[in-house]
């Protein structure tokens, strides 16, 4: 582990060697002693996978000093905020937390603050804005060529505003340009997600008019004309994961493939079910290689869903053949803490949180097999408000900053609060040190797999997605099953009240 530490440390000082700082100041009313966590980048490659302590709210002001030695996408999180910043070397952004008719808001200044502020305050790069989008054109056309105009509208979209800002020296032409990249490769990801879900057998609410061929000449024409592969997108958010998902098509000769190149330690011939994405990896371009199995890893450990055979693979795999790389001090550092002293569970783990508390108390170990089951034994005659998320979900996490009005409305309406992970047994450690970061007010539960797989059961639904929301009733019975969102406000506690109404 000594040795371990000492490699990262000695990253971190060549990184901070050979790189400028950008410099990152907020004011965030009201706040004090609470953590920040950054996403910086590996090497060249995005990072959205693994976090680390950056700083401090400190006194409602935090100050970051943040290596950048290329244009770099950093994401940074707290229990109060979360957003992505496009940063350059020598860089100096300045933040302010806003309410503004009940919503929290980020207002920028400094380098590229309209940019930035567009970024992280606009809904055209969201996943449901594209997604609605694609949605609408799929249900009403039948030719290809029209949903390709839709998607290529989105992007053309972001382009021309981008130009705007640079007309009005609100943006640098280095930074327009760099964002166009991340637009492109966002709509990608998401426009991808919804042609393969409408391509999927098993999907009930597939709701286009093109067949399964028209729909794979819209893939094909998405991952021509915005190439994942390219290696202009490898520092830009979710660049990554659309090469994971053009080789993955190549490899179920979705789409032409490229030629294979299977380097050392790629040991795909004992690669189980929840591996077949990885065996296509060798269709991508070696320099994306290192990012693709480095993720997969650092998504196994963190999530820990997957065996330590499958992770000590990936991490032979990339010190073979990147033994360079910034992943590999994470990864290992990851993989001591998740293989040393680790303990096995049997059962499910309830655990309570008090504002006033270091850390989590009250561990207990429950034998439910069902969210139902769970709510009618530890909480008989109580109303339950339930949160489904995960460490590893940033909608999840970005949900969290409206947590003090949740909860002052749920103890005012004798509302129990109940979170339930979908992190893993192995995560524990990880999962309380959140709840204690964050602190997130309540009762946790870290379930097992069987237990999550009921909830698809309980919802009715074939594809469970987080975060979600439900509500139970003092009899045990769910009676909301998707509820707005906390950062909705008032939207949510009416829905809330409305289900309380024919018990109150």
């Amino acid at each position: 582990m000594k040795k371990i530490l000492f490699t990262i440390l000695l990253s971190l000082v060549a990184l901070t060697i050979f790189a400028q700082n950008a410099i990152v100041t907020g004011y965030i009313p009201h706040a004090d002693n609470i953590e920040v966590l950054g996403y910086a980048p590996f090497g060249i490659f995005n990072n959205i996978y693994a976090s680390q302590p950056f700083g401090k709210i400190t006194k409602e002001r935090l100050i970051l000093h943040i290596p950048v030695s290329q244009p770099s996408f950093v994401r940074l999180e707290s229990k109060l905020f979360s957003m992505t910043l496009l940063l350059f070397p020598g860089d100096s952004v300045h933040f302010e937390r806003r309410e503004e008719e009940g919503k929290n808001k980020l207002v920028f200044s400094g380098s590229n603050a309209g940019g930035i502020d567009w970024y992280n305050n606009t809904t055209i790069l969201k996943g449901l804005s594209v997604d609605s989008t694609i949605r609408f054109e799929l249900s009403k056309n039948s030719e290809p060529v029209l949903i390709e105009s839709a998607i290529a509208g989105i992007i053309d979209k972001g382009k021309s505003l981008m130009s705007g800002m640079v007309r009005k020296s609100a943006v640098t032409s280095a930074f327009a340009d760099n964002m166009i990249l991340a637009i492109e490769s966002l709509t990608t990801f998401w426009a991808m997600n919804m042609l393969l879900l409408e391509k999927s057998p098993d999907y009930p609410h597939r709701i286009s008019k093109l067949s399964d061929n028209n729909l794979d000449s819209v893939i094909t024409w998405v991952l021509k004309t915005y190439d994942p592969f390219a290696l202009k997108y490898r520092h830009v958010p979710l660049s990554a994961n659309n090469v994971q998902k053009k080789a993955s098509l190549m490899q179920k000769g979705v789409i032409a493939a490229t030629k294979l190149t299977v380097l050392p330690k790629a040991d795909y011939e004992h690669l189980g079910p929840q591996q077949v994405d990885m065996k296509g990896y060798g269709y991508a371009p070696v320099e994306y290689q290192e990012a693709l199995w480095s993720n997969r890893t650092l998504l196994a450990l963190t999530n820990g869903l997957e065996d330590k055979q499958i992770i000590t693979t990936g991490i032979d795999f990339v010190k073979t053949n990147f033994p360079g790389s910034a992943y590999i001090p994470y990864l290992e550092k990851e993989f001591a803490e998740r293989f040393t002293g680790s303990v096995e569970y049997s059962g499910n783990i309830l655990t309570t949180y008090k504002i006033n508390d270091t850390k989590t108390s009250s561990n207990k170990l429950l034998k439910s097999d069902s969210l139902p089951e769970l709510i009618k034994k530890e909480f008989a005659g109580k109303y339950v408000f339930v949160d489904l998320w995960a460490t590893w979900c940033p909608p999840c996490k970005a949900e969290f900053q409206y947590e003090d009005q949740l909860s002052q409305f749920l103890k005012k309406n004798n509302i129990e609060m109940l979170y339930v992970t979908f992190d893993s047994e192995a995560n524990q450690k990880n999962w309380e040190t959140f709840i204690v970061n964050y602190k997130l007010k309540g009762y946790h539960y870290l379930p097992t797999k069987k237990f999550i797989t009921s909830l698809e059961t309980t919802l009715n639904t074939h594809r469970l997605t987080i975060p979600r929301y439900l509500l139970f009733d003092d009899r045990g019975q769910l009676v909301e099953v998707d509820a707005p969102r906390p950062s909705t406000g008032e939207q949510l506690f009416s829905r809330i009240q409305e289900k309380l109404k024919p018990n109150k």
